[in-house]
């Protein structure tokens, strides 16, 4: 992108329909509030310069807060409104503000007696609470707005719509194929956006909420419609924040499976299929990358009959390597299977302590930590394999904290 890129979140709902104590924005989704998620897309692309967050000024302690704790350099909050246009309104006041002092500073800087017109800049608007945006959707968009003045994200509609009179009596169904929902996020050309919030009527700031019908109302803009993945839907009511969280643990998490040589190891190739299935994103490494992207990242490391000490080494190197990558607000979940020669007492007391032990150092680093054994026959090791995997998998999706430190044994000798 080589043209200047702002982003406008309104979050100043208190979000009656969710039927929570607080604003839905500052709910926590495995352990995050659904705004940072939001924010944390933007705050990651290098082509989006400024966020500015439309809050109620009850919230703005807390806001702030969470600012310094994610380390969201690239956000200016600002006091939202009474409606949705009002806040967004308000964001449009202060980029303005803030275009005027860089072209003054520009302006103070020009060389030549010459100044460069800056391209015209897009703005994108993006709910709060709608959590899950990614790079793709928020680049097809602000290419769409580019070409075309505004765009919207869209999906198709899944159930029928019909139109009824005052006394709830059927008028007709609409044509489907016709109508799309409307989703952000959403741009626009600057020029766009202020024109229509310049123009916009007391009525419409106050019991409206459709920006692209501003833009076409106001400034004869006929967006782009830009057909939008499914997972762009907002968080409105208390069981969205169900499917939020199992999709926040696909959408956000990454799996790095640790091994010198994937190709024929049997317990790799076996977690890695029941890893996909499951939709998460896995990488075969030899080592960890020096640093991850995604909000959680789990390892999967694997031992074969190790020695006491080899397993306690290669465990806490691998925890420490994981903590060493993370970024702020990250959190890490380190899980370990071992092929063990014998299920002695004495073998799985050393390995109930050893997952004890990485639990407590994985506290501080907000890394989690379980331990697999197995002891199985030759002739019955694929057998085990694939439960040990499945198991395995389903461990590393759900990310339970009440798993961390936990050891489970699983043998299918006598």
């Amino acid at each position: 992108m080589n043209f200047p890129t702002f982003a406008i979140v309104p979050a100043g709902g208190c979000g009656q329909r969710a039927g929570v104590d607080i604003p839905k924005q500052y709910c926590d989704v495995l352990g995050r509030p659904l705004i940072v998620y939001t924010l944390e897309v933007f705050q990651r692309l290098v082509w989006v310069e400024k966020i500015f967050v439309a809050i109620s000024p009850d919230w703005e302690a807390h806001a702030r807060e969470l600012v310094l704790s994610y380390h969201l350099s690239k956000v200016e909050l600002i006091n939202g409104g009474s409606s949705r246009h009002h806040s967004i309104q308000n964001c449009v006041q202060h980029l303005q503000n803030h275009l005027l002092k860089r072209r003054e500073g520009a302006e103070l800087g020009k060389q030549n007696g010459k100044v460069l017109a800056e391209e015209e800049p897009i703005v994108i608007i993006q709910d709060a609470v709608r959590p899950f945006a990614d790079e793709n959707i928020l680049r097809k968009v602000t290419l769409a707005a580019k070409e075309h003045r505004a765009s919207g994200s869209v999906l198709p509609l899944v159930s029928t719509i019909l139109e009824s009179d005052s006394q709830d009596v059927l008028v007709q169904s609409l044509v489907r194929s016709k109508l799309r929902e409307s989703h952000t996020p959403q741009a626009f050309w600057w020029s766009t956006l202020r024109e229509a919030y310049q123009k916009i009527t007391d009525y419409d700031l106050i019991h409206g909420t459709e920006v692209l019908d501003l833009a076409l109302k106001y400034t004869g803009c006929r967006a782009k419609l830009v057909e939008a993945p499914d997972y762009v839907w907002k968080v409105t009511y208390k069981k969205d924040f169900l499917a939020a969280e199992t999709l926040a643990k696909v959408h956000n998490s990454e799996v790095y499976l640790l091994s010198s040589d994937p190709v024929t190891n049997k317990v790799l190739m076996t977690l890695q299929s029941c890893l996909v299935s499951r939709n998460l994103k896995v990488s075969v490494v030899p080592t960890l990358p020096d640093s991850v992207k995604s909000f959680h990242t789990s390892i999967f490391l694997h031992l074969v009959k190790p020695a006491e000490e080899e397993a306690t080494t290669k465990c806490e190197e691998t925890l420490n390597a994981l903590h060493l990558v993370s970024r702020p607000g990250h959190s890490g979940l380190l899980a370990c299977m071992c092929h063990l020669h014998d299920g002695s007492d004495r073998t799985l007391g050393f390995y109930r302590r050893l997952a004890r032990s990485l639990d407590t150092q994985g506290k501080a680093k907000k890394v989690q930590a379980f331990l697999v054994v197995y002891t199985t026959p030759k002739d019955e090791e694929q057998q085990t394999i694939s439960k040990v995997c499945e198991m395995l998998a389903g461990l590393i999706l759900d990310r339970n904290p009440q798993m961390s430190g936990q050891l489970f044994v699983i043998s299918d000798q006598d």
